[in-house]
């Protein structure tokens, strides 16, 4: 086996709010090219006055090969209104290569 030097790449990421739930949504195509990406890549996203933070921890999904996870806390009706940021997502291989990444280096839909 090769040695595992690189962080896992990230693909496109899909966001959406779910009003029912009302919870964050979040899929990405993730790869690594050695070892494999650890388990639970991290997104976080920041209020509108950036005070509050939701976060998603995503699971690989063998039914769609993507990487897939809800925020862990809801917005309900005390949540400050306005548009919440996405402000970074953390990726590791199972070698322990890590990455940040920012909106910036990333293609975000939803």
């Amino acid at each position: 086996m090769s040695r595992d030097s690189s962080p896992p790449t990230v693909g496109g990421v899909n966001v959406k709010f779910d009003s029912g739930s009302r919870k964050f949504f979040a899929s990405a195509t993730i790869q690594d090219n050695v070892s494999g990406v650890k388990t639970s890549p991290y997104i976080q996203f920041k209020s509108p006055n950036k005070k509050y933070a939701a976060h998603l921890y995503l699971n690989y999904n063998l039914n769609t090969g993507l990487w897939e996870g809800w925020s862990t806390a809801e917005l309900n009706e005390y949540t400050e209104p306005g548009n919440w940021i996405f402000q970074y997502m953390t990726v590791e291989d199972k070698a322990g290569n890590s990455t940040n990444l920012y909106p910036q280096d990333l293609t975000i839909s939803g």
